[in-house]
């Protein structure tokens, strides 16, 4: 996809998002998926600030709605610290890939492939 066609999908997603909160409100199965599909879009288009916002704000619903162990909330942990990665956040980004690695071995297992994942991501 061309960069000007990221740039127009991503801000047709933010006016989705700002449109279906006003209406919906906050924890709608709907508002979380539009807030997925900007944090994606905002990753690929290398706008950190709107990915990292999108995915705070997805890990405190995640929290909030599934449980801070849950399976979901655990992986949007790792997608957090990667952006914080990005963003030259390295400190962060370790505090918070260890905490899911943790997390994710004690709910998922060691063999589940979320937790390999998860172990990749420390030793890049």
């Amino acid at each position: 996809m061309a960069e000007s066609q990221v740039k127009l999908c991503c801000e047709a997603i933010e006016k989705s998002v700002s449109d279906r909160y006003r209406i919906l409100k906050d924890g709608h199965a709907n508002t979380v998926t539009l807030d997925t599909e900007l944090a994606v879009t905002s990753c690929k288009q290398g706008v950190w600030d709107k990915a990292e916002e999108a995915q705070t704000e997805m890990l405190e619903t995640s929290k909030h709605l599934l449980g801070s162990e849950h399976h979901t909330t655990i992986i949007r942990k790792g997608n957090l610290a990667s952006t914080y990665w990005q963003r030259g956040r390295l400190k962060e980004a370790e505090n918070l890939i260890l905490e899911a690695l943790e997390e994710s071995r004690r709910v998922l297992g060691v063999e589940h492939p979320d937790t390999r994942w998860l172990s990749k991501q420390i030793s890049a």
